[in-house]
């Protein structure tokens, strides 16, 4: 990731960047006032991103341009840097935002940058036997391994789950794009489902959260009934 940002907007991030943290992952373009009055840093990113690349001691697999709300209030094109930095680098780009000034609205930063995530997986070009797979969109942490989700599940015939906290690799990553359902457990997932329905032909079922025993087995019935099926729980 390169996060393009004034120095105060960048400090959190930098602060991960000590040892045994993420930072060969990520590099600070930072922005002068005269960046941000003018807009002469845009031209900096594509460049800029080349020398994060070739800085790394293992070349990533994609890059996020990240941005704050100083952008949000230059009003930048974006998606145009990123499609120029692409062609540059050769690599997958987009643009993500990290946007303090729209935490409150219908929008905000965790759905853009789930969105953003989502749209790097690429559409297989042979249409996959996605009978067996399945993705969980929810959380940036893994479920714990003895969640009663993962056997109901199993029952159901998804003998592979998957999810982005636990791939190791990018192509386990790419590997999402070829599971037949995706199952989303928290609302801020639900636009980037939304995406990968109309993109990738992944349909998507919700879950929400409850506590009592007898709502969570009403939901597991209805999961089975959406599936054409019925279980055990």
């Amino acid at each position: 990731m390169l996060l393009i940002s004034p120095a105060c907007c960048g400090r959190n991030t930098r602060a991960l960047s000590g040892p045994g943290r993420y930072g060969e992952r990520f590099a600070c373009l930072e922005l002068s006032t005269t960046d941000i009055v003018t807009g002469a840093h845009l031209k900096k990113i594509p460049e800029a991103s080349k020398l994060f690349l070739e800085s790394r001691t293992d070349r990533p697999s994609c890059l996020l341009l990240c941005t704050t709300c100083v952008d949000a209030l230059l009003g930048t094109d974006m998606d145009r840097i990123a499609r120029q930095t692409e062609s540059l680098i050769h690599l997958p780009t987009r643009p993500c935002y990290m946007y303090a000034l729209t935490r409150e609205s219908l929008h905000p930063p965790m759905v853009q940058v789930r969105e953003t995530i989502a749209s790097l997986l690429q559409k297989p070009s042979i249409k996959p036997q996605r009978s067996q797979s399945l993705n969980i969109l929810g959380y940036f942490s893994p479920m714990v391994p003895d969640s009663d989700l993962f056997p109901i599940l199993r029952t159901l015939g998804f003998s592979n789950i998957r999810q982005l906290s636990t791939c190791r690799t990018y192509r386990d990553f790419q590997a999402m794009a070829h599971s037949a359902l995706n199952l989303v457990l928290s609302p801020e997932s639900l636009p980037a489902a939304e995406q990968m329905a109309e993109r990738l032909d992944i349909p998507y079922i919700t879950l929400r959260r409850f506590y009592t025993p007898g709502r969570i087995h009403k939901q597991y019935q209805a999961l089975a009934r959406a599936l054409g099926t019925s279980i055990d729980d």
